[in-house]
């Protein structure tokens, strides 16, 4: 077996890299444009309060499988990662429709978690690509 990883392996890594970071950062900020309410939500301090303890572990299933030898299975635990994480990422989004008349708002880790699903999404579709010739 080659231990070096191909480009879409690569990729991979970053995109579930992405998710762990984007987990661990808050996903939920007050909205600086009205009152700062004195109530504290899930997701504020850290995004495993709110859906980081559903991507985290389905990331860190996605790396364990690229060491395997099956490119298949680790092509599906990227893409389950990478879905989930969008999902729910753009759930959390569209909890705030509208931006002025919310106290609160969207913070960092949602658009990185949405970065590092749509990376992911994107490495396993080219990994599936590479490797089918």
């Amino acid at each position: 077996m080659n231990s070096r990883l191909s480009p879409p392996e690569a990729a991979s890594f970053v995109g579930l890299g992405l998710l762990a970071v984007g987990s661990y950062l808050p996903w939920v900020r007050t909205n600086a444009a009205g009152p700062v309410p004195a109530v504290y939500l899930p997701g504020m301090n850290t995004g495993l309060d709110l859906w980081g303890l559903v991507i985290v572990p389905l990331a860190v299933a996605a790396v364990a499988l690229l060491w395997r030898p099956s490119r298949r299975a680790s092509r599906v635990a990227t893409a389950a990662a990478g879905g989930v994480a969008c999902l729910l990422a753009l759930v959390e989004l569209s909890a705030y429709p509208r931006l002025d008349a919310s106290p609160f708002a969207p913070a960092v880790g949602v658009y990185v978690t949405l970065a590092g699903g749509v990376v992911a999404l994107a490495a396993s579709g080219w990994s599936a690509l590479a490797f089918e010739r």
